[in-house]
């Protein structure tokens, strides 16, 4: 049996949870091959379940430069307004996350570790190369 790591970068994204499931679940339906997710930390963004996403905190990291009062107003409003639909959201998205295979979770340090426990690792996003994460 062949041992497949993905390493990642994962964020509270669809389309980088997709990627990461898609190519998770393309390697374990190979023959001979069993895959898992790395879930390592990467600057207080890793596969943190317990992390409540909302639309106030998406417009706060949008936002995080202006401090203008309208902009603030106008996202405790949607939040207000929104907000069961923000945790029914956030609530499928942690239960899909839940679907993909991954490891426990480990800060950076711990991952030269993973040698021992794997055979190939594979990079699963072309984010990783972009200098502008470095």
């Amino acid at each position: 049996m062949k041992k497949i790591a993905i390493i990642t970068w994962i964020f509270h994204n669809y389309g980088t949870v997709l990627q990461a499931f898609a190519l998770n679940y393309y390697i374990n339906s190979i023959k001979e091959c069993q895959c898992k997710l790395i879930n390592y930390d990467l600057n207080k963004t890793h596969l943190d379940l317990t992390k409540k996403w909302s639309l106030k905190i998406i417009c706060n990291k949008i936002f995080k430069r202006t401090h203008l009062l309208l902009l603030k107003s106008i996202c405790n409003y949607y939040q207000l307004k929104y907000s069961s639909d923000i945790n029914r959201k956030e609530k499928g998205f942690i239960s899909f996350l839940q679907n993909i295979p991954q490891t426990q979770y480990m800060h950076k340090k711990e991952l030269p570790n993973l040698n021992n426990e794997f055979d190939y690792f594979i990079c699963g996003s072309d984010q990783i190369w972009n200098p502008a994460f470095f």
